[in-house]
């Protein structure tokens, strides 16, 4: 190799690693950039889910404390009434009717708000619960599954519990189902969520926020809050499936 083909190919390689090196750098920076869109996206995400739990609290504690007391005093006053007509009679009848509808409407929408059995009885009580009241205020029939004894509390349990929520309202307002099957089973080394309707079903890309709608995002979300894993298929004949892997670390 002569001088002048010795220059050209210590030239070429200079070149060659300083491309190198460029390329290195700017996938690097990809990477990066990527890295700090997504912790910035789960800071996000985790304030965004903070800041409605705390609103949740808030407007549950008003309804508690204020609307509460309210319709007691109401229906308190209603029942000094003296009423000597029959007609009269059968008014403050349904006035107390409608009175308990109201309180009983209330305690749901604010356990539902703010599930107090959450607190008091643990995550599976908080589910047996809501469904309960889901059962008695829909058509749905809803078949619920859950382990023996009651978990170890953990801040994820808001999240597991929001996410069963989700399903079941999701499932009663869009997919025409008459059946939901709920169930949650411990495996080893985590929780498995299982849930299965009979209704329409939907077609999902996970990287097409068009065909999120909010509350799969919120389901997707909490999923994320305890770095569980969402699979979503259809079901046979019909319907749509859902299985959420729940580390069990964040019960240990």
């Amino acid at each position: 190799m002569d001088a002048q083909e010795n220059k050209l190919f210590i030239t070429i390689l200079i070149a060659g690693v300083f491309i190198g090196i460029i390329i290195f750098l700017f996938i690097r920076f990809i990477i990066k950039h990527q890295k700090t869109n997504s912790i910035r996206h789960k800071s996000e995400v985790e304030t965004e889910i903070a800041t409605l739990e705390k609103e949740r609290n808030r407007i549950s504690r008003d309804f508690h404390d204020e609307l509460g007391p309210l319709l007691s005093g109401i229906r308190f006053k209603v029942s000094a009434l003296e009423v000597e007509a029959e007609d009269d009679k059968r008014l403050v009848k349904d006035l107390f009717a409608d009175l308990d509808t109201m309180m009983q409407r209330l305690r749901d929408i604010t356990g539902n708000l703010v599930p107090a059995s959450l607190e008091y009885g643990g995550l599976y009580a908080a589910i047996d619960q809501f469904i309960a009241t889901t059962r008695r205020n829909s058509d749905l029939d809803i078949r619920l599954e859950l382990p023996a004894g009651r978990p170890p509390r953990h801040e994820s349990d808001i999240h597991i519990y929001r996410v069963i929520q989700e399903i079941t309202h999701n499932t009663i307002k869009h997919a025409d189902a008459t059946l939901l099957s709920i169930e949650l089973t411990t495996e080893p080394g985590k929780l498995i969520l299982r849930t299965t309707d009979n209704g329409k079903g939907f077609s999902f890309n996970r990287n097409d926020p068009n065909q999120q709608g909010n509350g799969l995002r919120s389901i997707l979300s909490r999923t994320s809050q305890f770095q569980g894993e969402i699979f979503m298929e259809p079901a046979a004949p019909n319907g749509i499936s859902y299985l959420i892997e729940i580390p069990l670390k964040h019960y240990e």
